[in-house]
């Protein structure tokens, strides 16, 4: 084969491209104006760029080759373009460093995301070593690749103590006095001062000095807290308080027994009562007693079994309960179950009007005599004497008793009762015209005539189902505006301040045995800012 057929691969050149393309030699020199196909000898134009030849091979015989990036240069013209390319690349380098350089600290971007991730250590109560779990870093990298995360210590000594500054902190003692000014300062601070705020508090003495301090009204005590103090009581009878014990004793085995727990699962289904566990009560909590008395009752066929059962070795804990005791646990849960689900009784509930639970009607009237006065002073009208409160011997038959001596008492006087010495009064032109056209128009009533009227309007219409919404009810009265209005104060007060003691209950998820080292002054920090963020 001569010279001009044979085909020489260009050795310096990198391309997997040239394993299917040669140069013909012209003059002993390779000639690279043309590419020479291997597959069908076929020229292919060669500007020392590989797009044309790549494209020849998949067109042409369907190769497609791997890298499609044009080979190196092997002449000194196209080595020549190697510091563009090389400064092109340093360019796309430069730019993409641009993009992904981390973000400052003290930049708004990162000043933000540290806040926030402040915030929901706080509010969802997670350790400060949550900043180093892999899978949180992880999901910041993908929100925000340029931040990086703070050490914890940034955290626990800067972070939250900040926030704790920020959100108001009082360290004074707790009397009735200093809890009152604080009461003032915070109506004042929410501009609610001249709205009447209502106050619910325990029944403790300094709580209701500082509602009387701060002249809140109404100051309403915690039906919740009533009962509780109630039921406690109840669970300390010593015939009831020996039982508790003996149920809480048998419910500690079973919890410690896994062997006893199995059993009982199996002597349930045998049973086929539920398959429910124990229920192990709290002492703050008298609630949690009863549940644990009516679950040992629902089970109490399943845990006798249970004890006598071979398999489980400790059979004593069953012995100290009696005849006596079986019998006591239904009367205890017949008797506590409706405190368990009590419910204020308003004699503004149109439910609850009737006032039912009181068979005295004597008492009846001066529930709604109350009412009344509390119209009245709502309004801002002043008491007279002849106006004072009723005592009970005089509570029947008051509204219509009063609207008939309104009613005289609205009488114009006689002619006979005037006196000559008065001359009468001058007629106005208007009065001489028309004046016999117009007839008298009685005087406008007071706002304790008002009440007493819409009463007496209320106490006629029908009681609300159970199942009936109080505040529509009261929405839809519209010719009893100054009832409504008093409706509107006090069914939009919650009868319980529960919800502000079971701030105590979030140390407890705060310090677990896994964070059991936390300083006293960082839980007081997380457990303040949990229920005030």
């Amino acid at each position: 084969m001569s010279d001009v057929e044979k085909m020489y691969p260009p050795l310096s050149f990198k391309s997997k491209v040239w394993k299917h393309y040669g140069f013909y030699k012209k003059d002993g020199r390779l000639d690279k104006t043309d590419a020479i196909c291997k597959l069908c000898r076929a020229s292919v134009k060669y500007t020392g760029s590989t797009t044309n030849l790549i494209s020849h091979l998949k067109r042409r015989h369907g190769v497609v080759v791997e890298e499609a990036s044009a080979s190196a240069p092997a002449s000194p013209a196209s080595c020549s373009d190697s510091p563009v390319a090389t400064s092109s690349k340093s360019g796309k380098k430069s730019i993409e460093g641009f993009f992904h350089a981390p973000l400052a600290n003290n930049s708004t971007r990162s000043t933000a995301i540290t806040d926030a991730i402040a915030l929901f250590i706080c509010k969802d109560i997670q350790p400060y070593s949550v900043t180093e779990n892999e899978g949180f870093k992880h999901l910041l990298h993908v929100l925000e690749p340029r931040y990086k995360i703070p050490n914890r210590k940034l955290f626990s000594d800067k972070q939250i103590p900040a926030l704790y500054d920020k959100t108001r902190v009082f360290n004074e003692a707790h009397t009735g006095n200093n809890l009152a000014v604080l009461l003032q300062d915070v109506c004042r601070e929410w501009k609610i001062e001249e709205k009447s705020p209502a106050l619910v508090t325990d029944n403790a003495r300094n709580m209701i000095l500082a509602g009387a301090g701060a002249k809140m009204d109404p100051h309403v005590r915690c039906i919740a807290h009533k009962l509780n103090l109630a039921s406690q009581k109840a669970f300390k009878v010593d015939s009831v308080s020996v039982l508790v014990v003996k149920v809480r004793k048998l419910v500690t085995f079973f919890h410690k027994s896994p062997k006893a727990t199995e059993v009982l699962r199996e002597i349930q289904t045998q049973l086929h009562l539920p398959n429910h566990k124990l229920i192990h009560d709290v002492s703050t909590r008298w609630n949690s007693t009863l549940d644990m008395l009516e679950r040992f009752w629902e089970q109490q066929p399943a845990v006798l079994n249970t004890l006598l059962s071979r398999k489980i070795k400790r059979r004593e804990a069953m012995a100290s309960l009696t005849e006596d005791d079986m019998t006591l646990i239904p009367e205890i849960i017949k008797l506590m179950s409706p405190l368990k689900v009590a419910t204020t009784l308003l004699t503004l509930d149109p439910r609850f009007k009737d006032l039912a639970f009181l068979d005295d009607s004597d008492a009846k009237d001066m529930v709604f005599m109350k009412i009344t006065t509390e119209v009245v002073q709502m309004n801002g009208e002043e008491e007279v004497s002849d106006t004072a409160m009723p005592n009970e011997d005089q509570a029947t038959g008051t509204f219509e008793e009063d609207q008939t001596a309104e009613t005289e008492g609205n009488k114009s006087p006689s002619k006979e009762d005037k006196t000559d010495d008065v001359p009468p009064k001058k007629k106005t032109a208007m009065d001489q015209m028309f004046g016999d056209f117009l007839s008298a128009r009685p005087p406008a009533k007071t706002i304790r005539e008002k009440a007493k009227d819409e009463i007496l309007k209320y106490r006629e219409r029908d009681t609300l189902g159970l199942d009936g919404d109080v505040l529509q009810w009261w929405r839809l009265q519209v010719d009893l505006p100054p009832l409504s209005a008093l409706a509107k104060r006090y069914l939009s007060i919650p009868a319980t301040s529960v919800p502000a003691e079971r701030v105590f209950s979030t140390a407890g998820d705060i310090v677990t045995a896994q964070r059991s080292l936390l300083h006293p002054d960082h839980v007081d920090q997380l457990i303040f800012l949990k229920k005030n963020l």
